[in-house]
């Protein structure tokens, strides 16, 4: 073989390679689930559809800083907060924010200290949490760019952890936690509380354990890093300035970004800002911020000092303040928004409005994945559905709580489930369901609906309903339970529990005869 022939086969042979490792990584190894798993990221997309919303972010720091409630009286505007960990990259978040961000909403970042001169290496934990773990982030690859996607995977995702992940496929170590439709549960109860927390915000007022960095490490130590103890701060990094760019972009497209600096707490032991070799260069390092954000168009608003509290507003790092102090950031915040020409957006969508745009989201969401799962379910014939395989054969789609070993209990006044009928069985014509279980707080007769007709009302143990197999469309089966008397044991003054619950299903059988 000719050199230069023996050269282009091997590098076809190198590319084919990296294709097809970047393709098994991206459609099997990044995650591809439904739902993100941060109730922050969830509230981004939810409320994508709003323009003229105003959305905070950066990391934890802001997620502690700022009332929404306060911010949304004065934008006249929705204000959501979407910070999570200040290591999660910039870059990454920015992609994110294009796919959710509209012209006429405001985009505003108080990022922490470290964002203005870390490098492009990404955080351990932020990689481990895309792929291993709780896969927190996997959100952020999905939403990239092919180009930026192929990046990550070839350049930034280490070879150990795609091979940890093939090792420990079934480990406890990855996430086995809620169900998709218990994580919408679960953001619908977040936004039900009406507060602070609805919004992205928090209402912790403390006091909590201190996190051990905190313990060890004095508050400029745990700002800056290392540079703080040789008393340099460095520069505004490179990777920042082309941040920067993609803020541009975004600027273009007729959304506002504001900067702002993080809110800092001084400890009982440690003053932030207390260096006094740090402070003239601290000052150097503000100005060259100031100037890279202001010289690309965009404003800073206020000064580190305007966000730096006493240690009674401490919470449990030097960047968590407690909720009361969050209300005077938040009000010297609009202050300076005032100040520096900032004003009010007077938004068409009102509060309201934005939570039923939020719950219609989530029903959207819930039929969509329930679709989604009934294709999955198993074609049943003759025999029983125990509670060992509710899950596997049963689709609980609203009214259920959780699965445990004797059955499964009713939520509320109505619950659904569904089940597919192998077709050898509806050849007869009629399929026998029978209902098994027992009730909470007194036997009563339940309503029974099934495939949308009455069966009347009866109690449930071991009860069989006759459906003709005509009435049965698509092999499926949907049976509608409906309760009247539904407590939960902390009204009746039996325990703690505040469910609401009435019946719980033991099993599920079908037969050709009647039992």
């Amino acid at each position: 073989m000719r050199p230069i022939k023996f050269l282009l086969s091997c590098v076809f042979l190198f590319t084919m390679l990296v294709a097809s490792y970047a393709v098994i990584v991206d459609r099997f190894v990044i995650p591809q689930e439904a739902l993100p798993f941060p109730y922050r990221q969830f509230l981004l997309e939810a409320t994508g559809s709003i323009a003229g919303k105003v959305v905070i972010d950066s990391g934890s720091n802001g997620i502690h800083s700022f009332d929404t409630k306060i911010l949304s009286e004065y934008f006249q505007a929705p204000v959501i907060i979407v910070s999570d960990v200040a290591s999660n990259p910039l870059r990454y978040k920015i992609f994110n924010f294009a796919k959710y961000l509209k012209a006429g909403d405001t985009l505003i970042l108080p990022l922490e200290w470290g964002s203005y001169s870390s490098n492009e290496e990404l955080s351990g934990p932020f990689v481990e949490n895309v792929i291993l773990n709780e896969h927190a982030y996997h959100y952020y690859i999905n939403k990239l760019p092919l180009l930026e996607r192929l990046r990550f995977i070839l350049q930034k995702l280490p070879l150990n952890i795609v091979v940890d992940f093939f090792l420990n496929q079934d480990s406890e170590t990855r996430r086995t936690g809620d169900s998709v439709l218990e994580r919408l549960g679960r953001f619908e109860s977040v936004m039900g509380r009406g507060d602070n927390t609805s919004f992205g915000g928090e209402v912790r007022d403390g006091p909590e354990e201190i996190d051990p960095i905190s313990l060890f490490l004095s508050c400029d130590s745990y700002l800056f890093g290392k540079m703080a103890e040789k008393g340099d701060l460095g520069e505004v990094h490179q990777v920042f300035l082309s941040n920067l760019d993609l803020l541009e972009k975004l600027s273009e497209q007729g959304i506002s970004i504001y900067f702002t600096w993080p809110t800092v707490v001084d400890s009982m032991e440690s003053v932030c800002y207390g260096n006094p070799e740090l402070r003239g260069r601290l000052e150097q390092l503000s100005a060259s911020i100031v100037e890279s954000v202001e010289s690309r168009g965009f404003q800073f608003i206020g000064m580190p000092e305007d966000s730096h509290f006493d240690s009674s507003c401490f919470l449990n790092t030097y960047y968590h303040i407690r909720y009361s102090c969050s209300i005077a950031r938040t009000k010297s915040f609009v202050e300076s928004l005032s100040n520096h020409s900032v004003y009010p957006l007077g938004a068409s969508i009102s509060e309201e409005q934005v939570v039923e745009v939020f719950n219609a989201y989530i029903e959207s969401k819930r039929q969509q994945i329930l679709e989604d799962k009934a294709k999955e379910l198993p074609f049943l014939s003759e025999g029983v559905v125990s509670p060992a395989d509710h899950e596997k054969k049963l689709l609980f789609r609203s009214g259920w709580s959780g699965t445990e070993e004797k059955g499964t209990w009713s939520i509320g006044k109505e619950s659904n489930f569904q089940i597919r009928i192998d077709s050898t069985l509806l050849k007869q014509e009629y399929v026998y369901l029978g209902i098994d279980g027992n009730y909470y707080n007194g036997a009563e007769k339940t309503e029974v609906q099934i495939n949308g007709i009455s069966y009347g009302a009866r109690v449930l143990g071991s009860q069989f309903f006759k459906v003709p197999s005509k009435d049965i469309f698509d092999q499926t089966v949907v049976v509608r339970l409906r309760h009247s008397d539904v407590r939960s044991p902390k009204m009746l003054g039996k325990g703690e529990g505040t469910r609401m619950i009435k019946f719980r299903l033991r099993e599920v059988s079908l037969s050709k005869a009647k039992p």
